[in-house]
């Protein structure tokens, strides 16, 4: 009897249909995993001006965007390893190089050396 009992819970364990799908996780960096961040951004309220897109954009990964790119044809005729390098630059690059990155950082530290050196009465001439 307790062998037929054993025989029965399996069988019916094996062959039970599982009737709720279980939500496999977006990999890190996919649009999917990037559009669920954005509606959780959204939900706090914490958007600080951003826009759905830009925000995916920058979260996406590069393989991810890539991936995007060959599955829409949007390629352009680049090849993988000359956008790789490109977008990985992206981050802290404009361009191919740093220049408007050094333009922008001499022109602030121009402005706040002049700020900071005026206004402590160095231009007022002191009597012997």
């Amino acid at each position: 009897m307790r062998r037929l009992l054993l025989a029965v819970a399996f069988a019916a364990s094996t062959l039970s249909i599982q009737t709720v799908a279980v939500a496999q996780p977006a990999p890190d960096g996919s649009r999917a995993a990037c559009e669920a961040k954005w509606a959780r951004v959204v939900a706090m309220g914490a958007t600080h001006g951003d826009t759905e897109g830009s925000f995916v954009d920058k979260c996406m990964s590069c393989q991810a965007k890539w991936d995007e790119m060959v599955a829409t044809n949007a390629t352009g005729g680049q090849d993988r390893g000359a956008f790789m390098r490109r977008c990985a630059k992206g981050a802290f690059f404009v361009g191919d190089g740093l220049v408007p990155e050094l333009l922008l950082l001499g022109t602030a530290g121009a402005i706040v050396g002049v700020t900071a050196g005026t206004g402590h009465g160095h231009s007022t001439p002191v009597s012997p």
